[in-house]
């Protein structure tokens, strides 16, 4: 079953690519820091020799609000389908640093072992749409399923991609589905 994911409003979101030597992961602290993060070019590259955009001032992201946990989420699968939103600020300044509407997220790869295990994606209803209760449950759609998936997300939008599956959903009642569960959104 496929659930369409309620378009929410602008806000940033970017992700840590890559770290190096014995780096640790960037400390996202306990609130909201002074100033706020701003995305920069930093000459960081992908793989392909792309600069990409990042965050300055990671330190001052605070906890993703537990309401906008489903939205950070989106967003940062938006970009990998492994990355999860761990960092929040209302008030994240864009390339020109003035504030972004909705804020910003900090996204980081998560193991595919702790999507696997965390409870699955329950049917709910949001602003009188049909979503999922948690989007970042969703694992990577596998290879021999991704034409399926995508046919389901273009049956209720043509505009939808499949960004991730899970292979037991939970329906709105809470009881297991019996067909797999695909996350969408454009």
């Amino acid at each position: 079953m496929q659930i369409k994911f309620n378009r929410v409003g602008l806000g940033l979101a970017f992700a840590v690519l890559g770290l190096s030597g014995c780096s640790v992961a960037p400390l996202i602290g306990t609130s909201y820091g002074e100033p706020p993060p701003q995305v920069a070019f930093l000459g960081a590259k992908d793989v392909n020799g792309v600069e990409y955009l990042t965050w300055v001032r990671v330190s001052s992201f605070g906890p993703v609000p537990e309401a906008l946990q489903a939205v950070g989420h989106l967003r940062c699968m938006k970009l990998g389908t492994s990355l999860r939103a761990v960092g929040y600020h209302p008030r994240a300044l864009d390339l020109q640093g003035k504030p972004t509407p909705g804020g910003g997220f900090f996204c980081q790869p998560q193991p595919l072992e702790s999507l696997q295990s965390s409870a699955p994606p329950r049917v709910v209803m949001r602003d009188g749409v049909q979503s999922w209760d948690r989007p970042g449950a969703f694992m990577p759609v596998p290879e021999g399923l991704q034409a399926a998936a995508a046919r389901e997300c273009r049956a209720q939008n043509p505009k939808f991609q499949p960004l991730g599956y899970h292979p037991k959903p939970l329906d709105a009642q809470g009881q297991p589905m019996k067909q797999v569960g695909f996350l969408c959104a454009e």
